[in-house]
């Protein structure tokens, strides 16, 4: 991961417009999602900021937060009550050993051949699902180890948010099973 961290190309390096036009927003219509954005230094910037926003909470601030993402342009991450969500570049999933995803959920969809929007747009329906998130619980089945050098797992996220509300939905690897 070392080079990679500054590579301009990576499909995840979003600038500030992309992130407030195309997740901020969609995100702010829900009342139970209470956004703040950070800077690398874990200062709270605002829209009009010109920081890079790195990370954002929907409960709280930084360091009270059990739900934020981070936006580190090889890697965007979403952590939820002491699990994280990871979604690689694919042009960096070479640079990743299974002790950089040990225990996580890795989103294996392909990413580098949608757009900046596309992206977002994802993140931001798998958001909407972890609203309200009380309870969590993974279980991962191997599909492959072949052409990584991390194992390549389907995953189970049983989720509960109290609402009583039985659903099921898929993000290619992973699905998410709520309230069931």
């Amino acid at each position: 991961m070392n080079n990679y961290e500054n590579k301009k190309s990576f499909c995840m390096n979003f600038n500030n417009e992309e992130l407030l036009e195309f997740f901020v927003a969609p995100l702010s219509k829900y009342p139970k999602v209470n956004i703040h954005l950070f800077s690398s230094d874990d200062v709270e910037i605002f829209h009009d900021s010109t920081e890079k926003i790195e990370y954002i909470t929907f409960d709280g601030e930084i360091g009270e937060s059990e739900f934020y993402i981070s936006f580190l342009g090889c890697q965007t991450s979403i952590f939820l009550l002491n699990e994280e969500f990871m979604f690689i570049d694919d042009d960096a999933k070479e640079t990743y050993s299974s002790s950089d995803t040990y225990n996580n959920v890795v989103y294996e969809g392909l990413l580098k051949n949608k757009t900046p929007k596309e992206i977002l747009e994802l993140l931001c329906d798998i958001i909407v699902v972890l609203v309200g998130t009380k309870e969590i619980s993974i279980t991962e089945s191997l599909i492959s180890q072949a052409d990584i050098q991390y194992p390549k797992n389907d995953y189970i996220v049983k989720i509960s948010n109290g609402s009583g509300i039985k659903d099921r939905t898929k993000f290619d690897n992973i699905m998410f099973v709520i309230n069931g």
